[in-house]
């Protein structure tokens, strides 16, 4: 009977073929090429028809066409599915068949359009919260006295590790869900059931976008320059490539190439300082909110115009011909008292502000950014008050305590200034408040004198912290960022990480680029490493004969600092390990951190987030976060394969006894049931596998970047591009 119903069938189709014509089916490759499988609602405008012959060459259409009501429509859909979805004619990545199904199940030809939920499937990494509380809480209650005692050394180590994974969470071959249509994250989880599509990363690892909390987005011209110290570093390289940008088609080609180097690094949210040009600032938010990115900016404050740190040659007049001009706002040598150029400041920083802060829609940030105190004179300062004044909840962001003889000669500097400006015959008279600034021993307290160490302030680099700097951030909220790769490239010193931690200060990481030589996040968190385990007081820094260190110590000898001397009838202490005996110039002495591997990942994610204050938005996972994500190759080289393949060899079956063993105990390290820990082993190996990954990364580590859940940097399409290129998708 089956034999005779299939003779039937195929002698109709063969009486019926020569009438009804051959249904033709298009290939997926025709599909892709001829625009079809992007479904009616991708289509940009309907094309209006009064004849099929209007619709010839309509996405691709020359016979297979029709006129519907008047708009052009294709004669075959674009998609089929059959039997549950048994069966496909296929749509493109990313996108479903929609149509109505027959009752027997088969589905009618349908549409295709994007589906309503991406899932991302790999070995998925995040931090819900800080880790540092119940990392303080282990320091003080399994202290470490003896180094050699593992009685010690042990519940030490393991309550701090149990830290770090209360805080974070780990799914193995999970799926992390986004919301198409928003670009939001939905959440972490173990199947991808409501997916409409999974895009399959297994066996790399998937975190928050990396966030980058300092760095100069001019300064991709001259990174990885032969050094010198920071002022001669600045005159030789840094000034002469940020004077380029005062021409907005430079500016442009820079931000393109910037954002294509974050791209490239997985970096998806950034705090990057500028130049003073106006023109340029436009062009970078421009480039900012074209590609969606999270990025905080703005107009460089720079106004001691007289100085001899600043002459450089600038296409001044934009006609092709280089001057000489010093680099502060008003681009005048007369400008001595930095007038002119706070209120050049003032002019463009209220213009750019109506563009580009708090405006719906947009994640470019305006900021507040003088470039530091020894190029701001006292009308600068009250330019970036009144800033502050205006837009109290604006971000303020600029350079803090980088380089030990800079901080103290800026706040001698300074001092003389503030006399010409607020003394009896200066040009606002203000005696209190000249008394006030004499009374200030660190750049730091300057500033706050002015108004502008809160909250919403963030400091770069902040090295060389003195006790009364440090009590400022925790009695106000000040937040600082570690570059630990510029410091070590320029010698600047050596960041404060314990004493940081347990004063609750808050700490993000910057690249600092271009005196940090990569933008690889990672690699800057190797370099963090080595800093935090490093051990020394200033005095250690300080080469014999050297003058010109911290403030009244000015034109003082390291002996003279060492061992105190008379200080016009006041006799100074001198310099030791223990401290001046004065918080205003006493500089504690920096002790070893040990970074444990997860939580590396939280300072380059969340604690970034949180330091330039977009925490409730990026860094996490979390439901309704922004979708900024990396994907990470951990088969990325063949020194770290190697690496990864002895661990797996030999400490797999030793950490899956750990886990097993000490599961009980890391949840009374940390008074939690660590319910979201599945398997404990997961999170140890983990932990193994991500120390030589950050220490061992390159630029081939990062796999794929997302901003918002859409993609925007693939290794296999993008790794041989040039920086100018533009990073498309097929």
């Amino acid at each position: 009977m089956k034999i005779q119903a299939v003779a039937f069938a195929f002698a109709l189709s063969a009486v019926l073929q020569p009438v009804l014509g051959r249904r033709r089916f298009p290939t997926v490759d025709g599909l892709a090429e001829a625009g079809h499988g992007h479904g009616r609602n991708l289509h940009e405008g309907e094309v209006s028809c009064d004849s099929p012959s209007d619709c010839v060459d309509y996405h691709g259409c020359t016979t297979d066409c029709r006129c519907v009501r008047n708009t052009c429509k294709m004669k075959m859909r674009d998609c089929k599915t059959r039997g549950g979805n048994k069966y496909k004619w296929p749509c493109l990545e990313g996108q479903e068949c929609q149509g109505e199904r027959f009752p027997w199940g088969e589905s009618k030809w349908g549409t295709c359009a994007p589906v309503a939920y991406t899932c991302y499937k790999g070995d998925i990494f995040y931090f819900d919260h800080s880790p540092y509380p119940k990392e303080k809480a282990c320091e003080e209650k399994y202290p470490v006295t003896d180094s050699f005692d593992l009685t010690q050394t042990k519940p030490n180590t393991d309550c701090i590790r149990a830290s770090h994974i209360e805080a974070s969470r780990f799914t193995k071959d999970g799926f992390l869900k986004i919301d198409n249509d928003s670009g939001m994250v939905v959440g972490v989880f173990e199947t991808d059931e409501g997916c409409g599509f999974t895009k399959d990363y297994s066996g790399k690892l998937i975190t928050p976008g990396f966030i980058d909390c300092h760095n100069h987005w001019p300064q991709i011209d001259m990174i990885a320059s032969f050094g010198g110290d920071l002022i001669q570093w600045l005159q030789t390289y840094t000034f002469k490539a940020e004077a380029r940008n005062i021409v907005p088609s430079y500016a442009r080609a820079s931000a393109k190439r910037f954002f294509n180097i974050l791209a490239r690094s997985g970096t998806t949210s950034t705090l990057a300082l500028s130049v003073i040009f106006k023109d340029a600032i436009d062009e970078f938010f421009q480039e900012a909110n074209r590609r969606n990115v999270r990025v905080i900016s703005g107009l460089n404050a720079m106004s001691d115009c007289g100085d001899f740190e600043y002459p450089v040659m600038i296409d001044k007049n934009l006609d092709g011909n280089l001057v000489s001009a010093p680099l502060c706002n008003a681009l005048d040598f007369e400008d001595t008292n930095g007038t002119m150029s706070a209120a050049k400041f003032l002019e463009d920083s209220e213009e750019l502000i109506a563009k580009y802060y708090n405006k719906p829609g947009q994640r470019a940030e305006y900021a507040i950014m003088p470039r530091f105190l020894l190029s701001s004179t006292p009308a600068m300062m009250e330019a970036c008050k009144a800033l502050r004044v205006k837009y109290p909840e604006m971000k303020f962001h600029t350079h803090m305590s980088e380089n030990l003889g800079t901080s103290v000669y800026s706040v001698f500097e300074f001092s003389v200034e503030a006399k010409a400006y607020y003394g009896e015959n200066g040009i606002k008279p203000d005696e209190d408040f000249l008394n006030l600034l004499k009374s200030k021993k660190t750049k730091f307290e300057i500033w706050d004198a002015y108004g502008l160490v809160d909250e919403y302030s963030t400091w770069g680099h902040s090295i060389h912290m003195t006790e009364s700097d440090l009590k400022l951030s925790q009695d106000t909220g000040a937040k600082h960022c570690h570059c630990p790769t510029s410091n070590l490239f320029l010698g600047s010193g050596l960041f404060d990480m314990k004493t940081h931690i347990e004063m609750d200060i808050e700490v993000g990481m910057g690249s600092d680029v271009g005196a940090g030589t990569s933008y690889e996040m990672l690699r800057v968190m190797g370099d963090m490493y080595k800093v935090a385990m490093t051990e020394g007081s200033e005095a250690a820094s300080i080469p014999p004969g050297t003058k010109g260190e911290f403030n009244d110590w000015f034109m003082r000898n390291l002996t003279e600092i060492a061992d105190g001397y008379d200080n016009f009838g006041e006799i100074y202490p001198g310099y030791k390990i223990t401290g001046t005996g004065d918080s205003h110039t006493t500089i504690p002495y920096k002790r070893v951190y040990k970074p444990y591997p997860l939580s590396q990942i939280y300072l380059v994610t969340l604690a970034t987030a949180n330091v330039m204050g977009i925490g409730d938005k990026v860094g996490s996972f979390k439901t309704g976060m922004e979708a900024d994500f990396v994907v990470t190759d951990m088969d990325f080289s063949p020194i770290y394969n190697w690496n990864k393949k002895v661990t797996d060899e030999s400490l797999t079956e030793e950490l899956t006894i750990e886990g097993a063993n000490e599961f009980e105990n890391f949840k009374k390290y940390v008074d939690s049931d660590l319910s979201h820990v599945n398997n404990l082993t997961d999170y140890l190996l983990l932990e193994k596998k991500l120390f030589p990954l950050i220490v061992l990364s390159n630029d081939r580590t990062t796999f794929a970047t997302y901003n918002m859940g859409k993609q925007v940097y693939d290794r296999g399409l993008h790794y041989d591009l040039s920086l100018d290129d533009e990073y498309v998708f097929p």
